[in-house]
């Protein structure tokens, strides 16, 4: 619902459209050209000219919104490998939009210009005279470092559906079976190891567990779990007696009626009445009530339009009947009677 509430409202679709742009400008082409094969992973060392260039970029869409609307601007200009937009539907729909779209150029602009902003501070390194500039020949020649961090994120994943299944695992057990399985150890072993070498292997694991330092790792770890879930569950009884604190105040708090003292009440006061008159069963008598006293007040002329207080009608013509203070007459059946 509010996905279409948003595509009905004007500023929602101003800002979508410039994100939109951006996206096909500058993050999509940006991530064709920092990623590639597991097999032939890009140097981080290599993509300095590209992030020296995209503030520039994007500096130069923020001074001239208008050429990403033009249909015959040089595509040269509006993406950042020169490349045509990896989406011409998503393109041709903005341009269709954008006609009814106001303050689409200040927006564009703004997009532009704070993504320009965040580049220059996020990568320092690639600044002139920065990190990177400094490096000798040596060191560019021994050094590699991977565009992005997709391995690191797969084996997150990995060790979370890891945990999944083997909840008394750790993140030393996890290592050494990924370890195992992306090396083919048991290959290894079975081609290299003889006898020899597996009663060295178990000799030393024999010394690993006799030290008895993995049993006061477990033992310290079993501790810490132990104390994390029990802080956890004091927090929930707080949490559970604060409410039925509350809730017994509002049972034990009386309503008040009279217009002259509502007018007087502070934010938080009217807050407690609302939410005392919404968990008794008798509201619509007391609201009717209060609307009786109301009517009272006011001037009684000739031409005023007179507030029935007779019962509402229910026949099927009506899908729901709500009163002058914003009460359905079909939630009496949802209410907790806490009058007793």
């Amino acid at each position: 619902m509010n996905i279409l509430k948003g595509l009905d409202c004007t500023a929602t679709m101003v800002e979508n459209i410039a994100l939109a742009l951006y996206g096909v400008c500058v993050s999509w082409p940006y991530m064709a050209m920092v990623r590639n094969t597991k097999q032939n992973p890009i140097n981080l060392l290599s993509l300095t000219d590209l992030h020296r260039k995209i503030p520039e970029f994007c500096s130069h869409i923020a001074a001239n919104p208008k050429i990403l609307l033009d249909p015959t601007a040089p595509i040269e200009e509006l993406t950042i490998d020169g490349k045509p937009f990896l989406d011409n539907f998503l393109i041709n729909t903005i341009w269709q939009l954008a006609l009814k779209m106001s303050n689409l150029l200040l927006t564009i602009s703004a997009m532009f210009s704070g993504a320009a902003d965040r580049w220059v501070h996020f990568t320092p390194e690639f600044h002139v005279d920065g990190t990177f500039d400094r490096l000798t020949l040596e060191q560019r020649a021994i050094l590699f470092i991977l565009s992005t961090n997709d391995c690191n994120e797969g084996l997150l994943g990995s060790y979370r559906v890891h945990m999944c299944y083997h909840s008394n695992s750790t993140p030393q057990s996890f290592s050494n079976q990924t370890r195992a399985e992306q090396n083919n150890t048991k290959a290894f072993i079975k081609k290299v190891c003889n006898a020899a070498v597996q009663k060295f292997v178990m000799r030393e694991v024999r010394k690993d567990g006799k030290s008895g330092a993995w049993a006061k790792f477990r033992k310290a770890w079993a501790a810490l779990q132990r104390e994390k879930a029990e802080k956890g569950l004091e927090q929930w009884e707080k949490v559970v007696k604060k409410k039925k604190k509350h809730q017994l105040r509002l049972a034990t708090m009386p309503l008040e009626l009279e217009i002259s003292a509502i007018n007087a009440m502070t934010s938080a006061w009217l807050k407690d009445q609302l939410q005392d008159m919404t968990t008794v069963t008798v509201r619509r008598q007391l609201v009717l009530e209060a609307q009786e006293r109301e009517l009272a007040c006011r001037p009684q002329d000739s031409g005023s339009t007179h507030l029935s207080l007779d019962p509402p009608s229910t026949d099927d013509s009506h899908e729901m009947v709500v009163e002058e203070y914003g009460f359905s007459l079909e939630d009496d059946a949802d209410c907790v009677d806490v009058s007793d």
